[in-house]
């Protein structure tokens, strides 16, 4: 028997830089690209959700900027017709909302790098106490990660993606979306499933993207494999549950905690135009993910991925 791990948690990454016409907006948008990434919150999903125009990226990125019909026609190169089909198809497909004035927005988060500083300030500090939990179970986390007959300390690859995906994401974030974010994902193309755009720019050293990629993952048919090599077992898979469950209450109570924390925050960020507090708790969650698995190799318990 083989159970599919991350059926419930699909992850599909699409790489697109934001064509503008005018010599100022194409300077800055040529040096920079976005990240869509997204999560499927009903069990059994599989169907692969896309934006099926490309300039319906463009055209969302444009929305988020604030920027009227006409500039976004003359950038796109569009005429009013395809504007009006592009803006129905989005609203059909519940990704952007029309706001009071009438004016129509992103429905999800596009966090670009003046967002991502701001989410900086708390997922920091937040990431690091989290670390410093898993420090002190540290213990008997070792003891269930030494049930798996594929674990070795000297397996730095596995011990990554246990400490990174099993401890904080994927096997943990069920936890955090009943007992912390307390709502299910909102409701587009027909599926629950949270969405974000991330900015990255083409220069940046530090790629915005590698927070939220731990050890290789690969789906083939119906097993989760890692590194091509480990096809964990069912027993295998349970086994890796206990080992999130270790620090599953800590994790949620602290969490909690900081809910103030995270609603000043939000309060204070344009995202709150664009996003409900649930869901821009679940992506702030995957920036606190990035700086705990920092503060991890920091502290020596596991190896950057870069040196496996």
């Amino acid at each position: 028997m083989k159970i599919n791990l991350l059926r419930n948690s699909v992850f599909i990454i699409f790489l697109f830089t934001l064509i503008s016409c005018g010599k100022k907006e194409e300077n800055t948008l040529s040096e920079s690209k976005y990240i869509l990434r997204y999560h499927f919150d009903d069990p059994g999903s599989d169907s692969v959700f896309i934006f099926k125009e490309s300039n319906s990226k463009n055209l969302l990125i444009l929305l988020n900027k604030g920027d009227d019909k006409s500039k976004i026609k003359e950038i796109l190169k569009i005429s009013s017709i395809e504007y009006d089909d592009l803006i129905n198809s989005l609203f059909g497909n519940g990704l952007i909302k029309k706001t009071d004035n009438g004016k129509f927005v992103p429905s999800f988060p596009i966090i670009d790098f003046a967002e991502e500083k701001e989410i900086n300030t708390i997922s920091k500090p937040i990431g690091e106490d989290i670390s410093l939990i898993i420090i002190d179970r540290l213990k008997l986390i070792e003891d269930k990660m030494l049930k798996l007959p594929s674990y070795s300390q000297n397996n730095h690859s596995l011990r990554y993606f246990l400490f990174s995906e099993v401890l904080l994401n994927n096997l943990q974030i069920k936890n955090i979306k009943e007992n912390f974010i307390k709502s299910r994902a909102p409701e587009r193309n027909g599926k629950h499933l949270y969405i974000a755009l991330i900015e990255e720019s083409i220069s940046k050293e530090e790629n915005s993207l590698e927070p939220f990629i731990s050890a290789e993952q690969k789906q083939k048919g119906n097993a989760f494999e890692f590194n091509n090599s480990i096809n964990f077992t069912p027993a295998e898979i349970a086994q890796l549950q206990i080992i999130a469950d270790v620090i599953k209450k800590d994790l949620s109570d602290y969490l909690n905690g900081k809910r103030r924390i995270l609603l000043g925050n939000y309060s204070k960020s344009n995202l709150q135009k664009t996003t409900s507090f649930k869901e821009y708790t679940y992506w702030v969650y995957q920036y606190i993910i990035r700086d705990a698995v920092k503060s991890l190799i920091k502290h020596g318990i596991i190896r950057s991925p870069k040196e496996n």
